[in-house]
């Protein structure tokens, strides 16, 4: 492989004082990445005649074999394993992203600062892993219709991918004044992206290796609309002396809540009409989503705006084109400090994790044609959680 070494990072800013109250800023910035998100197993080491793997059945009565005999003779050869092979390009490019922003911050009464800006990027070369070796549609056997002949699978490990993000961002934000402090912010925000990384498990990845303009669409991680506000409240009363003030005064409230639009998830076949060995994916008829008031965990989209291929051939519908549902949750946290004598003191904490108990779902399963289709059986929080802790200090 050849190396890459003509990653240029040019970055500059800029800081404008328009008038006592209001500074503009804004910047700019390309930032190499490297080969990520990719284990071991698409190496090149990970290549016959470096590796090889063999199977043995067994099972719990009657052993493949006992260690002390030794491993069967054809353990180790090539033979046994399988014709899977990695691919590398041999000019290998490092990705790199370019970064751009602008933001707008205002002093407002009442110890308030306003910020509104806007922010995108655009990354190149990104890589994923296509299987080039990929069956041709047809019938029959798979292996035969394979371009590399005698070949499985080779995973090729390609720069194919490119992204882009806009975004536009608000924040409130109070800082620690009378015992009170306050941020808010609110992102509209698109990610597009021509395909995951390795670790997305509900990325198939392209269903067809000669065709991966097909992948561009909703980024995995693509959230539409976010909102977060966290604050910390010190309680006003108690300072009067006496029992009633020692044990009013002191408390704190804190508290995170969040709220955001659903994830995209792409809808797949259970069968594959295309006869290649993929994730395939079936034919969109109409759009698919449901009106709010029609969806529930067991009918979460419209399961007859899809339909598999009737052709021995690939279908038309892309990429995270569907979109999971919202995540809601309040954390909620109660704290004091009892002071004793000069050197001592003792914080005490209460706090509760998803205090109103909201369910959050998860991705419905997606494949058309099986049974559990369009039907919610996971949730991406626990339930409420409360815990107690105490901390002595000397």
């Amino acid at each position: 492989m050849h190396g890459d070494y003509n990653n240029v990072a040019p970055r500059v800013g800029l800081a404008w004082q328009s008038n006592s109250k209001t500074v503009v800023r804004s910047g700019f910035g390309v930032f190499s990445g490297r080969d990520e998100n990719i284990g071991v197993a698409r190496r090149l080491p990970n290549n016959p005649p470096f590796i090889t793997s063999a199977t043995f059945a067994g099972d719990q009565n009657n052993p493949a074999f006992l260690l002390k005999d030794g491993f069967p003779a054809n353990a180790l050869s090539l033979a046994s394993g399988s014709a899977d092979v990695n691919n590398w390009p041999v000019n290998n490019k490092l990705p790199y992203v370019l970064q751009w922003n602008v933001n707008i911050e205002r002093q407002l009464p009442g110890d308030f600062v306003f910020q509104l800006g806007y922010t995108g990027s655009g990354a190149k070369k990104l890589a994923g892993v296509v299987a080039v070796n990929q069956a041709l549609p047809g019938t029959g056997n798979v292996n035969a219709r394979r371009p590399y002949f005698g070949w499985g699978n080779v995973q090729s490990y390609n720069q194919y991918i490119a992204s882009t993000y806009n975004g536009m961002i608000a924040k409130l934000e109070r800082r620690f004044s009378k015992g009170m402090t306050l941020l808010a912010s609110y992102t509209y925000g698109h990610s597009i992206d021509g395909g995951g990384n390795n670790n997305d498990q509900n990325d198939p990845g392209p269903q067809d290796a000669r065709n991966t303009r097909a992948q561009k669409g909703n980024s995995n991680f693509d959230i539409r609309h976010r909102f977060v506000v966290s604050g910390l409240y010190q309680i006003p009363f108690g300072k009067s002396r006496g029992p009633l003030g020692h044990l009013t005064r002191d408390w704190q409230l804190s508290g995170i809540f969040s709220v955001q639009t659903g994830q995209p998830f792409t809808v797949t076949s259970s069968t594959d009409p295309s006869g290649t060995s993929t994730t395939a994916r079936p034919n969109r008829l109409r759009d698919g989503a449901l009106a709010s008031d029609q969806r529930t965990i067991n009918h979460w989209f419209d399961l007859t705006a899809f339909a598999a291929s009737t052709c021995v051939c690939f279908g038309n519908s892309g990429r995270n084109i569907l979109r999971g549902p919202g995540f809601v949750n309040l954390d909620f946290g109660v704290s004091r400090n009892f002071a004793i004598g000069e050197r001592f003191r003792i914080e005490f904490r209460a706090e509760s994790f998803n205090l109103m108990n909201h369910p959050n779902f998860g991705i419905p399963s997606m494949a058309i044609g099986n049974q559990m289709a369009g039907i919610i059986s996971t949730v991406v929080n626990p339930e409420r959680q409360n815990q107690l802790a105490m901390k002595f200090r000397f």
